[in-house]
């Protein structure tokens, strides 16, 4: 019967996405739905399902383990799931990885002698699995956790004195400190994760010298875009793209979030604003960025929709680009065919995400 039940809770799990995301799709290619709606509707189903799911695994778990006390007054032991990347700045696509890592605040143990850690590593552990789940449309979504202190090598969940401990010593890494910049509760107790962070924004990049950040930033960057670069038009990891817009942005709130706390915001168009606001970019500059970052994300959720899975690049040698360029609405005309007007148009924004790049990064 267990099994039973928990077949039709999945079942029902990939039918609530689903159709979601078919109502989210008709709305964003009939236009009815601007950009940024289409990316906080896709991150509030993910939370949705994120949600529902944690609260469905922790009963199991509580089954397996028996209860999960603290020892001051019998306190039960508290948990958060903490989002980063596109889900913890409201900026999902339709194939969007879930990042994220379980802070828990509990020294306590089950009635059978299970400690905290063992707890919580087996409730993320079947919480996993059920989010990776594959149903008639494939895996509800794909997890990445190894953005947990320590990443891959280190243990599967943290205890809060102990995330406070690593970001504050020397094992951390300051990359890890800039994908803080999208940290956000997700789900679990709201209170546990609101103290989570609160305490990051206080401490962010506490004690780093900003032209070794800024070096050590720079050299990071080059490394992710090495190691995800593809054959075709790179929107995504290629210069001038979703990348260089992203670094940007995270980098400038990163080296200057201390004097100006105003500029701490997760999502990318509102971090961009903000630091027009602060004087941190130019008016001009916010602008092409601005457009640069909405038309390229537009691209990659449509080529998401025509190929049902996370694609970074667009192949010019087969139909790729002409059929992209027919699904955005471009059409033959004096100036060209359809894929020639879409790659004048790609080259436009990431040759001026590249200048504005280059004059903050001239090292690039």
């Amino acid at each position: 019967a267990g099994i039973d039940e928990e077949t039709e809770f999945l079942r029902r799990i990939h039918e609530f996405r689903a159709l979601h995301f078919v109502h989210i799709g008709i709305l964003d290619l009939s236009g009815r739905l601007p950009l940024e709606r289409v990316l906080l509707s896709l991150s509030a189903v993910a939370r949705t399902v994120l949600r529902v799911i944690d609260e469905r695994v922790f009963e199991r778990t509580e089954a397996q383990f028996g209860k999960l006390v603290t020892a001051k007054g019998q306190l039960p032991s508290r948990h958060c799931l903490l989002a980063l990347g596109r889900l913890g700045s409201d900026e999902m696509g339709y194939s969007s990885d879930l990042d994220m890592i379980l802070v828990h605040d509990g020294f306590g143990a089950t009635e059978d002698g299970h400690d905290a850690r063992d707890f919580w590593s087996a409730h993320l552990k079947h919480l996993t699995e059920m989010l990776t789940h594959s149903g008639t449309g494939g895996p509800l979504y794909s997890v990445d956790l190894r953005l947990r202190p320590d990443g891959a090598g280190g243990t599967l969940v943290t205890r809060f004195d102990e995330f406070k401990e690593y970001l504050l010593g020397d094992r951390s890494q300051l990359w890890e400190h800039q994908a803080l910049i999208r940290l956000s509760p997700a789900s679990g107790d709201e209170a546990l994760g609101q103290e989570v962070l609160d305490w990051v924004r206080q401490n962010l990049g506490r004690g780093v010298e900003s032209s070794q950040a800024l070096t050590e930033l720079r050299q990071m960057h080059e490394r992710r875009r090495e190691a995800g670069r593809g054959d075709g038009i790179d929107f995504r990891t290629g210069p001038g793209g979703l990348l260089d817009i992203e670094f940007l942005v995270q980098s400038q709130i990163f080296l200057h979030q201390g004097e100006q706390p105003g500029i701490f915001l997760a999502r990318t168009i509102q971090a961009i604003e903000a630091l027009e606001r602060h004087s941190l970019l130019d008016s001009s500059d916010s602008i092409a960025l601005r457009n640069a970052y909405q038309f390229l994300r537009m691209l990659e959720n449509r080529l998401s929709m025509m190929h049902r899975s996370s694609v970074k690049t667009v192949s010019e040698e087969d139909e790729s680009l002409h059929d992209l360029a027919l699904r955005i609405g471009f059409e033959g005309s004096m100036a060209g065919t359809p894929e020639e007007r879409l790659r004048v148009e790609i080259d436009n924004h990431t040759s001026l995400v590249r200048d504005i790049f280059r004059s903050h990064h001239p090292c690039d």
